[in-house]
Parts: structure tokens; C-alpha cells; sequence
């Protein structure tokens, strides 16, 4: 028997508008631009978890490439 064949059905890969990488890029830069600390924007995003465990789980990760970029940018000032 086939797998299902609706939209609804098939795994997105991205978001609309750029995937989720450069979408969340935009929004954690806004939220520690804000003020928020790496903690609180972790555990803004691990709230989500209920709703789409999925996409928490790529955003966590991104979230920890961000935050490590962001580190080294700060060393090398």
C-alpha cells in the first residue's frame, strides 16, 4: 500500500520564506537584541516542544549554532 500523498501529510523541509535557518536566525537575533539572554531564548524555544516537537528540536540545534557564532564574534572583539 502507498504512503500518504497529501500535503498535509508529507514532512516539510522549510518554512515559508527562507527555511527555518534564516527565518530563526532573524528572530533570536531580535530576541537577544531585545535583551533576551541565551537561557531565556533556549527556553522560549523549548516551549514550543508540545506543539511541534520537530521543529523545537532544529531550532534547538540552530539556536546552538547561532549562540556559538555569536560567542566567537564576541572573542574576537
Amino acid at each position: 500500500m502507498p504512503g500518504p500523498t497529501t500535503r498535509a501529510a508529507r514532512p516539510r523541509t522549510q518554512d515559508r520564506g527562507g527555511g527555518p535557518p534564516e527565518s530563526f536566525r532573524a528572530h533570536v537575533g531580535r530576541a537577544l537584541g531585545a535583551g533576551a539572554t541565551p537561557a531565556e531564548t533556549r527556553a522560549a524555544v523549548r516551549a514550543t516542544a508540545p506543539f511541534r516537537m520537530t521543529r523545537t528540536w532544529r531550532a534547538l540545534h540552530v539556536l546552538d549554532t547561532l549562540l556559538a557564532e555569536q560567542e566567537g564574534s564576541a572573542g574576537d572583539a
